[in-house]
């Protein structure tokens, strides 16, 4: 039928392909998008990956109705709107109603819009009935091809399929959910579970929100899959409410029990948990395990979510709820029941994941050596730090923001000047339009509607083209300060500290990442690293490995010539220019600090085996070294004639990714590749990259998490010479390879070399990863009044 409700009828002729199969059918299925050979048919046509998978689920494919939720058959790459979706809807609707099936299988995130909606990472292998119908949302099957990470879930969401037709889909289990209220049924709790010896416990909460400083705990649960303990604190038609002393009291009294008799303390994000339960009623559970970082430690590029978990391990139903009842706001008592019975099940399928992802760590002992000693003191830390937070000058934001804003009147002026007439420079089309039609700048990229892009990456390969590009990103960058680190900072700010959330389990590599706000975007830029800073009495404290991936890199390689260097005390950096271009480092500290820029450009280029052609992009954008495609090359060739050990690294990591789809870092962790198998060629290339950096950043992130854990006393083992008076010192946070501290002045000569010597000898290396090289790690001492101010101890 003929169908112009969208633009995606330009693109298909016939427009509008409807499904095929049997007119009156069970079982549907509801695919994203029309293909090509949807087009050449004019009817949808279901895809051999996903013939063979309803075949190996009892299905014949003959009996099923086949359809796609896009029903135009767009160029591959498109990005479909969600309006697209929605008026694609009303024909998907009428299919539905004619074959009026029992059971639809809904393949890929477009089905799932135009059918139940929610997000397919969710949902996938869920039953969601509507209209009296049953779904059951999954990947597309095609997608294990190009993702082959997904092949669990799209086996998990078939099996459940099939299960939910057979009508042996497991339902939520039955809960026991016990209120605790009083003193009385509190401590008839704990004899209950000692007793009965369930002394393995899962703990959540449930809030008002995600902000300890201005939300409220409205619930309090312990557990397992036997029982399940709430104390209902604000939450509405609870006895407790607004009764602040009871609900302390008990809080305190529960906390404390579990801390002396529990012998697991189980949690899904525990410190979210933990922090909201200090900052409101001063105590915390000792947290032993969380499952949240089991899964990531497991496996790191599937979600790390409880719910996601639960479906994938446990099989477990959905039981999530709408946004307003998570947060408490209902009004009847059915709600409060279902609110408790919410809570209860996190309660119930954390201790379930904590059964399951101890017995899995259990098979691999280099996993379960980096959960224990690495993963959990980790996190421990990370509370400690984002309890304590980060001191701010305030007085100081005024000062940076008229410097700021001057830089960028400043700029305005230039780029006035150059332009000859006003553009607003925060308008990416008014931009677009001087470059292009008035300046007749090449178009390099375009946007996805097909318009020349003004992005940072074209702008950068634009710059040598005319001065403005360089004024502009220049203006850009000033904005970005403003908004990020002035009215960024200002708005998080609660009193005189920034919160920042750091996450363990927040990159594939095993690198930290840190929000709200991230302090590892902070730029290398004086003038905001100042507004960091420490009280009265105190100074802020860095430390920071030195060339902490190359050092990795030799250790990882072998490299001779790398080896040397290190251990003779020489700087990789002037060996690499001296090399590369056969001068001699100049003594004029301008010069050598150009200098020194480029060499930084090759080592950190060159050393995980990147081409010439992207290395000459690399060294423009991240250092402002521009070649030519000859120095390029010969950069190249001279670089690993003088590191030769590094191309043999690099093959053998590729084999062992190749052989075994995953490779390990130095300590056992584990970088999974399933790409490597992609018929992506794209995708299995950067599964190569990934094999031979993967592990050396996953590497430096775990020393920093190591040596801050053995600072902080939170790690097993440790050198009763270099214990630390905590409290005298406060870890404030970890930017990449550096850890920051508070530290009280009078303690400064003795904490900055007991320090130092913690992070480059953590003991864990040694007693738990039996890691030992020749190579030494050196950390670099900076102190001064604020971040940015910092000096250098020798």
């Amino acid at each position: 039928m003929a169908c112009h409700d969208c633009n995606l009828c330009a693109f298909s002729s016939p427009t509008c392909i409807w499904g095929a199969g049997p007119s009156k059918a069970k079982v549907m299925v509801v695919n994203s998008y029309a293909t090509e050979q949807d087009e050449q048919e004019g009817a949808a046509v279901m895809p051999s990956s996903l013939v063979e998978r309803l075949r190996a689920i009892g299905l014949d494919p003959e009996k099923v109705y086949y359809t796609n939720a896009i029903k135009c058959a767009c160029p591959r790459g498109t990005k479909y709107k969600v309006g697209d979706i929605k008026k694609c809807k009303q024909h998907l609707d009428k299919e539905i109603a004619a074959v009026q099936p029992t059971y639809v299988l809904v393949l890929g995130a477009q089905a799932l819009k135009a059918t139940v909606d929610g997000s397919i990472t969710e949902l996938n292998g869920v039953m969601v009935e509507k209209d009296g119908i049953k779904y059951m949302p999954s990947y597309s099957p095609g997608i294990v091809y190009r993702d082959p990470g997904k092949s669990p879930f799209v086996e998990k969401a078939m099996n459940n399929f099939k299960a939910m037709m057979e009508g042996s889909l497991e339902g939520l289990p039955e809960l026991d959910i016990r209120l605790i209220t009083n003193m009385r049924e509190l401590k008839r709790a704990f004899h209950h579970l000692k007793d009965n010896n369930y002394l393995h416990l899962s703990y959540d909460i449930e809030t008002t929100g995600l902000v300890r400083f201005e939300d409220e705990v409205n619930l309090f649960g312990f557990g397992n899959d036997q029982v399940q303990y709430i104390i209902p604190l604000g939450a509405r038609y609870s006895p407790l409410k607004g009764a602040r002393l009871a609900q302390r009291k008990l809080i305190r009294t529960c906390v404390n029990w579990l801390n002396r008799n529990a012998k697991a303390l189980v949690a899904g994000n525990g410190k979210f948990d933990d922090l909201f339960l200090k900052y409101h009623f001063g105590v915390k559970p000792n947290i032993t395990f969380d499952v949240v970082l089991a899964s990531h430690i497991l496996n790191e590029n599937t979600p790390n979510g409880v719910k996601e978990n639960a479906v994938l391990e446990c099989n477990a139903p959905e039981w999530d709820v709408d946004k307003d009842l998570k947060t408490g706001k209902y009004k009847t008592r059915e709600k409060y029941q279902e609110y408790l019975t919410y809570l209860g099940y996190d309660i119930y399928y954390e201790y379930k994941l904590y059964r399951v992802f101890h017995k899995k760590l259990k098979q691999d002992r280099a996993l379960m050596k980096l959960f224990y000693h690495l993963y959990m003191p980790g996190i421990i830390s990370y509370e400690t730090v984002e309890e304590h937070g980060v001191f701010i000058y305030p007085q100081q934001f005024k000062k940076v923001r008229k410097h700021l804003e001057s830089e960028r009147e400043a700029i305005e002026k230039q780029l006035l000047k150059m332009a000859k007439h006003e553009v607003n420079w925060n308008s990416p089309a008014q931009i677009q339009k001087l470059l292009y039609e008035e300046l007749k700048l090449p178009v390099i990229e375009t946007t996805e509607s097909g318009s020349p892009s003004t992005s940072e990456a074209t702008l950068m390969q634009l710059r040598d083209k005319h001065p403005i590009v360089e004024l502009i990103l220049k203006y850009r960058g000033v904005n970005i300060q403003i908004s990020h680190f002035i009215d960024g900072w200002i708005n998080r700010m609660w009193g005189r500290r920034l919160f920042p959330n750091f996450k363990l389990h927040g990159t594939v590599t095993g690198r930290t990442s840190c929000t709200d706000p991230n302090l590892q975007q902070v730029p290398r830029d004086p003038i905001i690293r100042n507004l960091v800073g420490a009280p009265e009495g105190w100074s802020v404290v860095e430390i920071d490995y030195s060339q902490a991936e190359l050092r990795i890199a030799a250790i990882m390689s072998g490299d001779e010539t790398m080896k040397r260097i290190y251990q003779t005390g020489g700087d990789i950096h002037t060996h690499t220019y001296e090399m590369i271009t056969g001068e001699k480092v100049s003594d004029d500290k301008y010069i050598k600090k150009e200098q020194r820029k480029k060499a930084k450009a090759v080592n950190f280029g060159f050393v995980y085996g990147m081409g010439w052609r992207k290395f000459k992009i690399y060294a423009r954008d991240n250092y402002g070294v521009d070649l030519t495609d000859k120095e390029a090359e010969q950069w190249r060739e001279r670089f690993f004639q003088a590191y030769h050990f590094l191309p043999k690294w690099h093959s053998k990591q590729r084999r062992i990714v190749q052989s075994m789809g995953q490779v390990r870092s130095p300590i056992g962790r584990l970088r999974r590749l399933p790409d490597i198998y992609s018929t992506d060629k794209s995708k299995k290339a950067e599964a190569e990259r990934q094999s031979i950096n993967s592990p050396v950043q996953g590497f430096g992130s775990d020393l920093t998490i190591l040596g801050m854990s053995e600072i902080m006393g939170n790690a097993q083992y440790y050198d009763p010479d270099y214990v630390l008076d905590k409290d005298k010192f406060f870890v404030i946070g970890t930017v990449h390879d550096a850890t920051l501290f508070e530290v009280r002045n009078d303690y400064l000569m003795e904490f900055c070399p007991r320090a130092k010597h913690i992070l480059e000898h953590p003991k864990a290396l040694e007693e738990v990863f039996h890691f030992d090289t020749d190579v030494p790690i050196v950390a670099d001492v900076a102190v001064g009044k604020s971040w940015g101010a910092g000096i250098e101890l020798h």
